[in-house]
């Protein structure tokens, strides 16, 4: 029994010595060596020989029959495969059972066994095979050749900007010049026409994400990404205080709007603090009264930008320079000076307020507890005579001081 399409030697135990003769002696059959014919021949075949002794006078006759063992039939899938990288499963098949190795070429490096090879296939082009053994030890063997041309691009790596900026430049970079690319580039905030190529021009104002499909000439493709970033602090952040007019010994909130994703370093004046020391939002308490500037370094991915704001603080003190009643008023409704008042800037801070006017015999003609309550120089809806009026007050300043002071007040008309 041989294998079909295997040549094989029929007669393996022949003598050289002897003659032999074959019949018949057809396409099948090589008598190069005739004591020993090599048969390759994919059917059943049968031949007759003649083997003859000079030397001796014998003669004999035999028939050898050859039969055909079952063909491998091996086929492995895909013959040909234009692959883009990583692993590679290829799957062999074969008509009868058998045994399957996978050898790399062109050193038949062994890759594995079994009907379902996986591996990385080396870069670029390369070929194996399969081979299979059958139980009658009739082999089979497949060649499968692989294009293995993963996309080796770069991508313009991410762009950032600390202001605003019109347009930029994307590229695709090829790496390898063995490959033919096409590029696509998604049109969105593209400006070059039409958006193929390796470079275009884009505006980052439109959207901050690029992407570029890129093809090579084996069918591989891969879709490339980078972000244009335009950080606009300047734009985007605002500085608040609230309240931004305080009292000596009071705290005022200043915040920072407009960045999440933003460090902040804090420079008070001089002798001042905020708490906490690094953050969008602070708080400070004024050791000194005036006007204090305090400013923030706003920083985030290497751009920063500097922001300030003033706090006025009033240092509220207990006495008739902070705190002024007049002595004399003109109530004629010309707008100007018309009512008897207290002044004071910090008047809505005061704890507690009270004031009275009486005349010379002592009768009370006016009292208010409001900090802002108004004298018009009247005594039940009628005006009073121009004329010299006693006053007394009494207040307790925000710091819990309290001021009293006695006078004479005069209408003037």
């Amino acid at each position: 029994r041989i294998c079909p399409g295997e040549p094989t030697a029929i007669n393996p135990n022949g003598n050289p010595n002897l003659s032999y003769e074959w019949s018949p002696e057809d396409e099948a059959i090589d008598l190069t060596n005739p004591w020993n014919p090599v048969v390759t021949t994919t059917i059943d075949r049968t031949y007759a020989v003649t083997v003859t002794d000079a030397e001796r006078g014998c003669t004999i006759i035999a028939e050898v029959e050859i039969q055909v063992e079952d063909a491998v039939g091996l086929d492995v899938e895909p013959e040909v495969s234009n692959h883009c990288g990583g692993e590679l499963t290829l799957t062999a098949t074969t008509a009868v059972e058998a045994t399957i190795n996978w050898f790399l070429l062109p050193d038949n490096i062994p890759l594995g066994s079994g009907n379902e090879l996986t591996f990385v296939p080396p870069l670029g082009t390369s070929e194996l095979y399969a081979e299979a053994v059958s139980g009658a030890n009739c082999t089979g063997r497949d060649t499968v050749t692989i294009n293995n041309y993963p996309i080796d691009a770069d991508i313009t790596s991410d762009v950032l900007f600390c202001e605003p900026t019109d347009t930029t430049s994307l590229s695709v970079i090829n790496n390898d010049p063995a490959q033919e690319l096409t590029i696509v580039w998604a049109s969105t905030g593209v400006l070059t026409d039409p958006s193929t190529g390796a470079s275009v021009v884009v505006d980052p104002n439109v959207t901050d994400t690029f992407t570029a499909t890129v093809s090579n000439q084996f069918g591989c493709s891969e879709v490339l990404t980078t972000t244009v970033t335009v950080i606009d602090l300047e734009g985007d952040l605002s500085i608040s205080a609230e309240p931004t007019d305080i009292l000596l010994g009071e705290s005022s909130t200043i915040t920072i709007t407009g960045c999440e994703e933003c460090t902040y370093e804090w420079f008070p004046p001089t002798g001042e603090t905020v708490f906490p020391e690094n953050g969008p939002v602070v708080t400070t308490t004024p050791n000194a009264d005036g006007e204090l500037t305090y400013t923030v370094v706003v920083r985030l991915d290497g751009c920063e930008q500097t922001l300030s704001i003033t706090l006025s603080v009033l240092n509220a003190i207990c006495d008739t320079k902070h705190l002024f009643f007049p002595n004399a008023f003109t109530p004629n409704n010309d707008g100007d000076n018309d009512v008897l008042r207290l002044y004071s800037s910090f008047l809505d801070d005061l704890l507690e307020v009270e004031w009275m006017v009486y005349d010379r015999w002592g009768e009370e003609l006016f009292r208010t507890t409001d900090p802002r309550g108004e004298w018009d120089g009247t005594y039940r809806n009628e005006q009073l005579a121009p004329d010299v009026y006693g006053y007394w007050l009494r207040v307790v300043c925000p710091n819990e001081q309290e001021l009293i002071q006695k006078g004479n007040v005069t209408i003037l008309r």
